[in-house]
């Protein structure tokens, strides 16, 4: 972040396996160093009505802009977060889920396929769903949401 740049209040939402936690603490740590003020941070199950009330909890926070909701995201019956947090999306930032999946493929390979993320606007905050996995859920965090975060921050101030 450059010295003009403000923090953005960011809350973390951890869902499913406890192995999210430690991609809990990697969003912390990466978010923190970047600039960025964590306001919440839960582990939460992979629960749509959970998801829901998490997510209506901190649409009332004022000084949460931001929302990252990292776990849930595996193509399974057991897994409800992506589709959950996805269709509780108003905007969608159409590219989001793209470019990780091709910032993934130069890393992965085909494996890449198997990425699911999203992210947009949800009551007034920007909602991002990555999966939890250590290594994509980096990728995101340094390649994707650091570089734009303040940006997209900047732009939700204005509507």
């Amino acid at each position: 972040m450059t010295a003009n740049q403000d923090p953005v209040g960011i809350a973390l939402i951890g869902v499913g396996a406890m192995h999210g936690q430690d991609s809990g603490q990697l969003a912390r740590q990466t978010l923190e160093a970047q600039g960025h003020q964590i306001i919440h941070s839960i582990h939460i199950k992979d629960a749509s009505l959970q998801i829901k009330g998490e997510l209506a909890l901190l649409s009332q926070n004022s000084s949460c802009q931001a929302i990252l909701i990292h776990g849930g995201t595996e193509l399974s019956l057991r897994t409800s977060a992506y589709d959950t947090a996805e269709r509780l999306l108003e905007k969608r930032l159409e590219g989001f889920g793209q470019i990780l999946r091709q910032l993934c493929f130069q890393e992965y390979g085909s494996k890449a396929v198997h990425v699911r993320a999203a992210a947009g606007l949800c009551k007034g905050r920007l909602l991002m769903i990555v999966p939890s996995d250590v290594p994509t859920l980096k990728l995101a965090l340094d390649q994707l949401i650091g570089p734009e975060l303040n940006t997209l921050a900047k732009q939700l101030k204005r509507l």
